[in-house]
């Protein structure tokens, strides 16, 4: 788990704690259903998507800017490999905040379960 922490960089942190964060205010809009729960987790889950686009664009700017300054990369014939493995690495933060999100809304989907439906909620979720 450290090793793929790692390989997201700094991004990996913001975008670890505004998913926990959604997923903590889905979670007690299980236990409280609320408009105003299902508001805060939309804006949470924004907060994180751009966390991850952040994090994401960050890792990809360190990976095409730190390859050509290594010259021994640079002018190596697994360049490409090089690029590979750094771009793969660079969606550590995706995984993770797509991960947190998806729990999240997991979650989300059993608040108010049993209850009578209510429209405001669905008018904001799209529903």
């Amino acid at each position: 788990m450290m090793d793929f922490m790692r390989a997201g960089g700094f991004g990996m942190w913001p975008v670890l704690a505004l998913g926990s964060a959604a997923i903590a205010i889905a979670v007690r809009g299980v236990f409280k259903p609320a408009y105003s729960s299902t508001r805060r987790l939309l804006s949470m889950s924004l907060a994180t998507s751009f966390a991850m686009g952040m994090a994401v664009a960050s890792d990809i700017a360190a990976v095409m800017s730190k390859v050509p300054a290594n010259p021994e990369w640079a002018k190596s014939a697994d360049l490409p490999l090089v690029v590979m493995i750094g771009l793969g690495e660079s969606m550590a933060p995706a995984v993770l905040g797509c991960l947190l999100l998806a729990l999240a809304w997991l979650a989300a989907s059993f608040a108010g379960a049993g209850q009578r439906s209510d429209a405001s909620t669905a008018a904001i979720v799209g529903v």
